[in-house]
């Protein structure tokens, strides 16, 4: 029978629960619920959480339970997870690592791990890491690994059975050994920052779906001698919990007692870490996951935001000054980008050259006012303002009528002009 619910007040307390959909997570999800606390629900299958979920709604009346879907043997799923966590939320009191897997033959991970091991080993320690900082900054906080009696064979050089013979039991009785490993190692990185680490097991075989691939008569045979799920919820519930546990860390609890792990080697923790450690790099290399997408897409909609925006009008340049304004009857076309006042001047000069010397004619000794106030605020004297003058557009004025025939100039009867003999007379050629 499972022992009286604690009587904790666990309001204001955030949490996390993996494989709460059903079976001994949902019941962990269950008793921290009706403690008053907000619970982050896991799991990778989206309609089974999230009916768990509002079962779990009505029977604590806690309406702070969430649930978001959680595959650990993909990092994209967790990163996801932990992403939605921190929208969410800026704290986290209790991580329960529940979740596990049972595969009957060898598979592999969509990131290239064999699978048993990537949900049950490399999975939590990837979100533990991912967590990490919350953790330490919500401190005193709790840590809690669920593993099994049925623990044993971890060999470091080929978690993959890329030489041993595989089988289903196997590959799960190897995670849950290292799952205690793990617990041991994160407990000595974080006992510093005030976070307990420790690791328990449940007990016995419990209805759960763990063994659902399995032959349906050896599953039928185990459900037949297996015990509640809210018995095997007690223990992880107690060390999540527990008041008189403030500053226990690094243990391995069954029944809610401390009991030596037989298994728990300084050798084999220390192996452990540094495999883990290089296999979470490998997956930090390879990452492909949706925040990558949502960065590249920020970028892409900014640099667009760019590109739509009306750029500035370019201040009048001197030469502006003298071009003929639109009229009104022409369409005002978009401000272009303004060139460089040293070509504008070589064009210039090119016109002129252009066009025929005879046509060039020197402008009236009546100059308008503005003509004098835009030469003295270039800084030009009064030698610069004859060309300026040249500048003036005639091209639309109407065609000058051709001149009279002037008269011959009278000439002395020697024949030459007057003025010759004028000059003569004064002494000059």
């Amino acid at each position: 029978m499972a022992k009286p619910h604690f009587d904790q007040d666990l309001s204001g307390k955030v949490c996390i629960v993996t494989g709460a959909s059903s079976g001994i997570g949902k019941e962990i999800a269950r008793n921290l619920g009706r403690m008053g606390a907000t619970v982050m629900m896991g799991s990778h299958d989206y309609s089974r959480g999230e009916e768990a979920r509002l079962e779990l709604v009505s029977d604590t009346k806690n309406q702070r339970l969430v649930f978001s879907e959680l595959d650990l043997a993909r990092q994209v799923s967790i990163r996801q997870f932990v992403g939605r966590f921190h929208e969410l939320f800026d704290r986290l009191d209790i991580l329960v690592h529940n979740a596990a897997l049972w595969f009957p033959t060898k598979a592999e991970s969509p990131d290239g791990f064999e699978l048993v091991w990537a949900a049950n080993v490399l999975g939590p320690h990837l979100l533990t890491k991912l967590l990490r900082d919350t953790l330490i900054k919500s401190a005193p906080s709790r840590v809690v690994f669920v593993s099994s009696n049925d623990a044993g064979g971890f060999d470091v050089d080929d978690t993959d059975f890329d030489r041993r013979s595989y089988s289903g039991d196997r590959s799960y009785r190897q995670s849950k050994h290292a799952v205690r490993l793990m617990s041991g190692a994160w407990s000595g990185h974080l006992a510093i920052n005030g976070v307990q680490v420790n690791c328990c097991s449940p007990g016995s075989k419990f209805k759960t779906n763990l063994y659902r691939r399995a032959s349906s008569l050896g599953n039928m045979m185990s459900r037949l001698t297996a015990s509640p799920p809210a018995v095997g919820a007690d223990t992880p519930t107690y060390v999540a919990v527990a008041p008189d546990l403030g500053a226990v860390t690094g243990k391995f609890f069954v029944g809610r007692k401390v009991v030596k792990d037989k298994l728990r080697r300084q050798d084999e923790m220390n192996g452990l870490w540094h495999l883990l450690e290089h296999q979470a790099a490998h997956l930090q290399r390879t990452r492909t996951d949706v925040m990558t997408e949502e960065e590249i897409e920020r970028e892409k909609a900014e640099k667009e935001r760019l590109k739509q925006q009306k750029p500035k009008a370019p201040q009048a340049s001197f030469a502006d000054l003298f071009n003929k304004p639109p009229t009104a009857s022409e369409s005002v076309e978009e401000p272009v980008e303004e060139e460089p006042e040293v070509e504008v001047e070589e064009e210039v000069e090119q016109e002129v050259e252009q066009e025929p010397e005879e046509e060039i004619k020197p402008v009236a000794v009546e100059h308008s006012g503005s003509l004098f106030v835009d030469s003295l605020m270039s800084g030009s004297d009064s030698s610069s303002f004859i060309p300026a003058l040249q500048l003036e557009d005639h091209s639309k004025e109407p065609a000058a009528e051709p001149e009279a025939e002037k008269p011959a100039k009278p000439t002395s009867p020697t024949g030459q002009p007057l003025y010759m003999q004028y000059m003569k007379k004064f002494g000059k050629d």
